[in-house]
């Protein structure tokens, strides 16, 4: 679906934040709008903290920063918006950032300079100071704007160039983190918890043997815009992998947006598609200095106080979510309904900067948070009940009683004999195999077959495939498959 057709449905934000996203939706039509606000709000967020601003909630602090978690399949346009979010909308921020930094980096050259010239004064020390200083400035970790991988230590340092600078965030951006996540080393590992420990803006220093332990570093904001094909997650320790941070780690501080397919829509009108791109490249423009007049306008370290129509909003709110997660079974779910409230906390004070002046959350200010924050927070549940169709191993199965057809199996030949031909091994297979057939079950007819599942003798399990039968209906009409495997086997049972 064409999502222009959205529109109607968009939630509640500032029009600076609306007519990007709108005009984003008209050319990237294999995007949702979903996960192009996730986008959006990233880096609105990173250009934000890069100020230091703040919220306070009565008398406890914290940053607007924004972790966006983007499951898409390939083909709908990540990198292309991410791109054209940074060179066109967000064009006259990375110009002042970057001069922000270079600044930041010339000040650091002069200070190593005066240092060294007032150690080593007076001409015959004149090659015992340049080298000196040379050798120090080689030592200056430059301020970049943005990090596309790296260690909890190399993550630690990039805090700590931005803790002396006195301005900045750290902003991440992985396109394949799927790779990155599922290849993971000890270092690795240490990375993703430094995201979950980071939310908060603070970056605790490293521990070794030997060496000196620098201070903990707190008060830089860290944002990430994470990106990946959600197809790598669709084998089962992938998935579950997944699943378990999701439970822990830094993942469950994620807004996740998840774009299963894509529909390619047709252009029954190419004579205009020049003339469009002209539009959105004109129209981009204008938003680009649009936004930039704000985002200067707003006071560096500026902390936004709730006033109290916006804290009973958000406590209102708290009650609503109590309420969903107490009716939740599913522990996940549970867990991403009680961090909503944060999230709509974060998301209030960045659309308070961009309304007005005045440096209040105000009561529409947390009205359009909640309601973005709903919006977006809908396709998580979507991406839990997803079930893909295959992964290697479902498929070597699945062609295994292909090649078997109407053969009965019992569940102990399958994983004492036949499971090396799946890609497991026996233990794996044993410990899943319930939830394997679970799948399969429901992938089956969509192949023009059906399992039967069976109690034998001895409280064993018997497993076989079959062809669906052509619009035949055995024994009078059959009116569901569920029927219809009744019918052929008795009663189903899966153990």
């Amino acid at each position: 679906m064409n999502n222009l057709n959205f529109q109607q449905t968009l939630p509640s934000m500032p029009q600076i934040v609306l007519k990007i996203l709108k005009l984003f939706m008209s050319k990237h039509t294999k995007a949702t709008p979903e996960m192009i606000l996730n986008m959006l709000i990233s880096k609105l967020a990173f250009a934000m903290t890069t100020k230091r601003i703040q919220y306070k909630e009565i008398e406890k602090p914290g940053f607007p920063n924004w972790y966006a978690l983007i499951f898409a399949v390939s083909g709908c346009g990540k990198d292309s918006i991410c791109n054209e979010l940074d060179n066109l909308i967000f064009k006259n921020f990375y110009l002042w950032l970057n001069d922000k930094a270079e600044d930041y980096n010339n000040q650091q050259i002069e200070k190593i300079k005066e240092t060294v010239s007032n150690k080593f004064k007076g001409d015959k020390y004149e090659q015992k100071r340049e080298a000196q200083i040379n050798n120090e400035i080689e030592k200056i970790r430059p301020f970049v704007p943005e990090v596309y991988n790296g260690t909890a230590e190399g993550i630690f340092e990039e805090a700590k160039v931005r803790s002396i600078a006195d301005f900045g965030s750290i902003f991440i951006k992985m396109s394949e983190f799927s790779k990155y996540f599922l290849n993971s080393k000890t270092e690795d590992k240490q990375f993703f918890s430094l995201l979950f420990i980071a939310y908060e803006g603070k970056f605790p220093s490293k521990c070794t043997k030997g060496d000196k332990r620098e201070k903990d570093i707190t008060g830089v904001p860290l944002n990430c815009l994470l990106m990946c094909d959600p197809s790598l997650f669709e084998q089962q320790k992938a998935r579950q992998d997944l699943l378990l941070d999701l439970h822990t780690g830094f993942a469950r501080r994620a807004v996740c947006s998840f774009v299963p397919k894509i529909k390619l829509d047709i252009d029954n009108n190419i004579e205009n598609t020049l003339d469009k791109e002209k539009a959105f490249f004109e129209q981009a423009n204008k938003l680009n200095e649009e936004f930039f007049k704000t985002f200067i306008r707003i006071e560096n370290k500026a902390i936004y106080k709730l006033s109290d129509k916006a804290f009973f909003r958000l406590r209102e709110y708290r009650n609503q979510l109590y309420e969903k997660a107490n009716n939740t079974e599913n522990e996940l779910l549970r867990k991403q309904l009680l961090d909503l409230e944060l999230t709509s906390l974060k998301l209030s004070t960045l659309y308070a900067a961009l309304n007005h002046i005045d440096k209040v959350i105000n009561f529409e200010d947390m009205e359009q948070a909640i309601s973005t924050v709903e919006f977006l927070s809908k396709d998580f549940e979507v991406f839990l009940k997803y079930k893909p169709k295959f992964d290697d191993g479902y498929d070597r199965i699945f062609n295994f009683f292909v090649n078997n057809l109407n053969k009965v199996f019992k569940k102990t030949e399958l994983t004492h004999i036949y499971f090396k031909e799946f890609g497991y091994s026996r233990k794996a297979f044993r410990r899943e195999i319930n939830e394997i057939f679970d799948t399969l079950v429901e992938i089956a007819p969509t192949k023009g077959y059906f399992f039967k599942i069976e109690n034998g003798s001895k409280n064993s399990t018997l497993y076989s495939l079959h062809k669906m039968p052509e619009n035949k209906p055995l024994n009078g009409e059959v009116k569901d498959l569920d029927e219809l495997l009744n019918r052929q086997t008795g009663k189903t049972s899966q153990t």
